[in-house]
């Protein structure tokens, strides 16, 4: 996946029919992957913030890429609800709250939290 920062200019019905900065930069970057052997990587109008977060995304990717689909459900439960308890989000799961310390453990979600922050915080930043 390549996540392209960047404006707009044409919002099509389909996103493959809209247009701008960011559609490029994510197209320019998605045909980079395969090449450079990651699964994610940004592009944006600034190069510094570009080899900034793809050097995290990269040391990230040593975990991320280990994930169980049960890691990644959570991973993706605890960033869509950042302010859920492990009990709340064992019940939107399904399972018990120590399951949830488990898996939270093995997919390394304290990191990846971080890491979400600070990559909100640097973007905000170069967004001013």
């Amino acid at each position: 996946m390549a996540i392209g920062i960047g404006g707009k200019s044409y919002s099509g019905d389909r996103i493959t029919e809209s247009n701008g900065e960011a559609f490029i930069n994510a197209g320019e970057k998605f045909e980079e992957l395969e090449k450079e052997k990651f699964n994610l990587l940004v592009k944006s109008p600034w190069p510094d913030f570009d080899g900034e977060m793809n050097l995290f995304i990269r040391l990230a990717s040593v975990f991320m890429d280990k994930w169980s689909v049960a890691s990644a459900e959570l991973v993706e439960v605890a960033l869509k609800h950042p302010n859920y308890t492990q009990n709340e989000i064992g019940r939107r799961l399904g399972i018990k709250q120590n399951s949830v310390s488990g898996r939270w453990k093995r997919a390394n979600i304290d990191e990846v939290l971080s890491m979400e922050q600070m990559y909100r915080r640097k973007l905000e930043r170069m967004l001013l």
